[in-house]
């Protein structure tokens, strides 16, 4: 069976298509995001598919170079928890009575608490360790600021 690019390329076998290396790990990099990060948290196909979207925007490939805005993809995808967190509590709470709860009660996390102990519990350490350790698998050539992770193939 023929290697990938990418595969070649982490082996340590000289190409001159750097481009095509940067864009088979973007593809790979995003797969691996919604396996590991997406698809743990969030079970709405609808999410999932404009999580996914915007992964590819959001993403940069510029010749050998990807830019990952990490923070904002974060973001994106602690607000889609939310979203969809939100979304199960309203269809389950839709049979209570009004003032049947007090607002301290879900702040406690004593209604419907695995929604509330859930929220926003992707934090920003754990998703760049994701990164960080599949990024090392294919290289070493990672710069990483306060929010943008930049990937160089050379």
């Amino acid at each position: 069976m023929k290697k990938s690019i990418l595969e070649n390329y982490r082996e340590g076998n000289p190409t001159s298509d750097l481009i095509s290396v940067s864009k088979e790990f973007k593809s790979k990099l995003i797969s691996h995001i919604v396996k590991n990060v997406v698809l743990e948290k969030i079970s709405n196909p609808q999410l999932i598919k404009k999580i996914t979207s915007n992964l590819e925007k959001l993403i940069k490939n510029e010749y050998n170079t990807l830019s990952i805005p990490y923070f904002y993809i974060l973001e994106s995808i602690n607000l889609s928890i939310e979203v969809e967190q939100t979304d199960v509590i309203v269809r389950e709470s839709e049979n209570t009575k009004f003032g049947q709860f007090k607002f301290s009660d879900f702040e406690r996390g004593e209604i419907f608490p695995k929604y509330v102990a859930e929220r926003f519990s992707i934090s920003e350490k754990k998703f760049l360790t994701i990164l960080e350790d599949f990024t090392k698998i294919y290289t070493n050539d990672v710069d990483i600021s306060e929010e943008i992770m930049k990937i160089e193939f050379n």
